[in-house]
């Protein structure tokens, strides 16, 4: 089995290299290690090149987006399996290792992942338990090993609780290549989307015979910063900015799975995101009246969710305590 590392990067000098250092102290060295830079304006580029004798770097001639700069990774891999790092987390020594094992044991896995741990920038473990953790406990205490496969493609594609990002890795051999481009072409925001949170969905739908497998332990950290996109939302243009990626990675999400399943729980779940995203929004952009009616509509969805105790927290904190006391609280707590 080949391996190909893809580091995904832009403008994270101050991270990059211990990206990097930790591909390179795997106990599996990967058999490629590809960094792609979405035409970063700070010095990433003087730090990836010290290691151009051991990586392969693509940097884009423009800005180009994360979906369609991962994406000139992906092609440019040669590896049987195909593992991402953001260029600002870290991965455990025995990553590479550990997801060689599984991929190994079970010639139908299409797509694997694992558990992570929460950092600062600084590399302090934070302790905040986010929706990932809380599912992965869920079908790691309530099912046999057997039917976590089946679990965790149904959280793949409702969006509940399964690490992309630093920690998944797909078969190339099961991407429906041409597909994938054809109806990534034909949206207008791809530029604002995500690989990952695209790619993962797509291919759990259009594999359903396939595996989706898991490894039941931390195998790398997750580094919140001010910078990145769990805590970058300093101002209401930077929020309503990453809600716009959100709004409109679901949709091309939907697009990717439409012909593969046409389940009504899945169609109900984009839906309630959309309208989760909406009550964001309204808050964002301090419409205080809007935003309760929003709450209000949605609150059994929320509860079903059970969400409503963590958005009548946002919901109470925006309204009486502005944005900007939101963000601090949700770096600091998790909120």
């Amino acid at each position: 089995m080949k391996i190909s590392a893809i580091i995904i990067v832009y403008n994270l000098a101050q991270y990059v290299e211990e990206a990097i250092q930790s591909v390179l102290n795997q106990t599996r060295i990967p058999d490629e290690i590809i960094v792609v830079d979405d035409c970063s304006t700070d010095n990433s580029a003087e730090i990836i090149n010290r290691h151009h004798s051991l990586v392969k770097y693509i940097r884009q001639p423009r800005n180009v987006g994360a979906l369609k700069n991962t994406w000139s990774g992906v092609l440019a891999a040669q590896g049987d399996v195909i593992a991402f790092l953001d260029g600002d987390d870290v991965w455990m020594p025995g990553k590479l290792e550990e997801m060689e094992k599984l991929f190994l044991s079970d010639n139908n896995i299409c797509i694997a992942s694992h558990d992570h741990i929460r950092v600062n920038e600084n590399m302090q473990v934070t302790g905040i338990i986010d929706d990932t953790h809380l599912n992965v406990k869920r079908i790691t205490i309530n099912y046999p090993h057997a039917e976590w496969s089946d679990q965790f493609k149904r959280s793949i594609l409702l969006r509940k609780g399964y690490w992309f990002g630093s920690a998944y890795c797909i078969r190339k051999k099961f991407l429906r290549i041409d597909e994938f481009e054809k109806i990534t072409a034909s949206y207008d925001h791809t530029g604002w989307a995500y690989l990952d949170m695209t790619l993962g969905p797509f291919m759990v739908a259009s594999n359903k015979n396939l595996i989706a497998g898991f490894v039941n332990s931390p195998l790398f950290k997750y580094r919140v910063h001010s910078s990145n996109s769990s805590a970058s939302a300093q101002t209401n243009t930077a929020m309503l900015h990453a809600l716009n990626r959100i709004q409109y990675t679901n949709q091309l999400t939907r697009l990717l799975i439409a012909s593969y399943t046409r389940d009504t729980i899945i169609e109900k779940r984009y839906r309630d995101l959309d309208d989760e995203n909406e009550l964001l929004r309204l808050q964002y952009e301090h419409k205080k009246l809007p935003a309760i009616k929003k709450f209000f509509t949605i609150s059994a969805t929320l509860f079903k969710a059970r969400k409503i105790k963590k958005e009548l927290n946002r919901l109470l904190i925006t309204t009486f305590l502005g944005t900007a006391a939101f963000v601090k609280l949700k770096k600091k707590y998790g909120v």
